[in-house]
């Protein structure tokens, strides 16, 4: 990848984060999936990064596209926490925590049950 593709990618990734972020925070309140992701990418063409150019992708290296996936990394975005509601959940099912009232029955704790 020449340098004037590498700054394109480079200043694609940021336009990118700077548009998702407002979004991403507000999902981040409301603690909701940010259905923005995707369609965005797809905007700034960063679906295919690594990809070769002829298959559609950006023909990214890999030092470019590790700055990429970091730039994109510090914004937090759903990319990257999208899974945080079900890596709580397996997390309590994995430590088996039960409410002390019904430690007899076995019954899971409060938290598990907001589990989906």
């Amino acid at each position: 990848m020449n340098p004037t593709d590498q700054a394109k990618l480079l200043s694609d990734v940021d336009a990118f984060c700077q548009e998702l972020r407002p979004i991403e925070e507000l999902c981040y309140v409301e603690h909701r999936y940010n259905d923005q992701v995707i369609p965005l990418a797809t905007k700034y063409k960063l679906m295919a990064m690594p990809a070769p150019v002829e298959l559609g992708g950006r023909g990214a290296d890999t030092v470019t596209y590790t700055r990429a996936l970091a730039r994109i990394g510090r914004e937090g975005t759903g990319v990257r926490t999208k899974n945080r509601n079900v890596d709580t959940c397996r997390q309590a099912r994995k430590e088996r925590r039960f409410s002390p009232s019904d430690s007899r029955s076995r019954k899971p704790a409060a938290i598990l049950s907001k589990c989906k």
